[in-house]
């Protein structure tokens, strides 16, 4: 009669409990593993992309002045107009920005 106020508890392998409790330390490892492996591969491709980026844009910064000496020597054509070699000297300071840290 005095357990008839107390409820079972829900931890107790002997109530017939379905609650699994407290996640097992080596389970807590695994999924931490989980994580850090897929974070690490991420970093690893972004890295890896970011770095190509930086050295075509470093060897881009180098080529565009190249194109510049026909343009003076010759003229500008009617289809680029000076908005396209607005353009080309606005993705040539763009490329030196980004590829200035090329080793």
């Amino acid at each position: 009669m005095a357990t008839e106020g107390r409820a079972a508890r829900t931890d107790d392998p002997a109530a017939g409990s379905t609650s699994s409790g407290p996640t097992p330390w080596h389970e807590t490892e695994r999924e931490e593993r989980r994580v850090d492996t897929r974070t690490g591969a991420g970093t690893w491709l972004r890295r890896r992309v970011a770095g190509v980026g930086r050295r075509l844009s470093f060897w881009l910064a180098i080529a565009l002045p190249l194109v510049y000496v026909p343009l003076l020597l010759l003229g500008i054509p009617p289809e680029l107009g000076v908005t396209g070699v607005g353009a080309l000297i606005l993705l040539n300071a763009v490329a030196v920005l980004v590829g200035h840290g090329t080793e």
